[in-house]
């Protein structure tokens, strides 16, 4: 088919021009059933022809052995199934307790100065003398990060802001404002071990006991 005029089609196509002429009607019959059936028998037969079977005696490729991956990280690790479970079940009643005093420690107005770090600004010498430096946002922060293995690792931490206070502040009996600090810091340490007693006088004392024997078989 063409979209141009048959005037058009002869003056660009001289061969058709020869074959055909205006005004001329060509008519095309339709093939007959025996001539279709002599156009298609080719397409047919191919059609149908199967493909051709492989060798029977051909041999099969060997295929080469993969080695082993290494074991990972979940894998490797001694714990398994309900045992890891039951770990991740104490640490966590042990977090809950832990975040527990610590509340109450900094609910109290008394400790409110050991809730934060001593800023650098307000005392320069302070970072000089004390080592390790240690407050309750710290341990809080550190209960977050699933540091503490066993209460007694978080005491000690109550401790060191207890012991601190005490390096820094041991002008005597003279210093009253430095004594008032050591006795907060004394305060602090009972009231952490009261609480920390009153999980263990109760239902907390088995998850408290659990852990410190899980820490120790671990080292």
């Amino acid at each position: 088919t063409t979209s141009c005029t048959a005037h058009e089609l002869m003056e660009h196509n001289e061969d058709l021009g020869e074959l055909f002429s205006i005004g001329v009607i060509h008519e095309l019959k339709p093939p007959d059933e025996t001539t279709r059936r002599d156009f298609f028998r080719p397409v047919v037969n191919d059609a149908a022809t199967p493909p051709p079977r492989c060798s029977v005696g051909r041999k099969k490729r060997s295929q080469e052995a993969l080695p082993l991956a290494p074991p990972s990280e979940e894998c490797s690790s001694p714990l398994r199934g309900g045992e890891q479970e039951e770990e991740e079940r104490l640490l966590r009643d042990l977090r809950i307790m832990m975040r527990d005093v610590v509340r109450q420690l900094e609910n109290k107005r008394q400790f409110r100065s050991f809730i934060d770090l001593v800023d650098r600004e307000d005392v320069s010498d302070y970072y000089d003398v004390i080592e390790h430096p240690m407050a309750l946002a710290i341990v809080h922060a550190k209960i977050n990060d699933h540091q503490y293995k066993t209460m007694q690792e978080f005491l000690d931490d109550i401790n060191t802001i207890k012991k601190n206070a005490m390096q820094y502040n041991r002008g005597g009996a003279e210093d009253r404002e430095g004594q008032k600090v050591i006795n907060r810091a004394h305060d602090l340490w009972d009231h952490a071990k009261k609480y920390v007693g009153e999980y263990m006088a109760g239902t907390g004392l088995a998850v408290i006991q659990k852990c410190e024997e899980r820490s120790r078989k671990r080292q």
